[in-house]
């Protein structure tokens, strides 16, 4: 019960920084006015849209009850965290 309340915890944060990617498509991202920033908004959507569909997985793998699952999917979406940080920091370093 516990690992899908923390489970429920995680999906949360990934719909919120998916749903700031989508929303802020057309700004600097976290408000950061540098030189040479530019918004990339088709960057923004897929991956906006790529982590909302990995906390909607995660979910419905959470109701499985199953702990091995759970912690797959939540690895997954850890790596797919990364590799858009890495993306999108990319973008605002020249």
């Amino acid at each position: 019960m516990l690992i899908q309340l923390l489970t429920a915890c995680f999906n949360l944060i990934l719909l919120i920084e998916g749903g700031y990617l989508l929303t802020h498509r057309h700004r600097p991202l976290f408000n950061l006015h540098l030189k040479g920033a530019v918004p990339m908004p088709g960057l923004y959507l897929f991956w906006g849209v790529a982590l909302i569909i990995v906390a909607v997985i995660i979910e419905i793998l959470a109701l499985t009850c199953s702990v091995v699952i759970i912690l797959s999917a939540i690895a997954v979406a850890c790596l797919l965290e990364l590799a858009m940080t890495l993306t999108v920091v990319r973008t605002l370093i020249p």
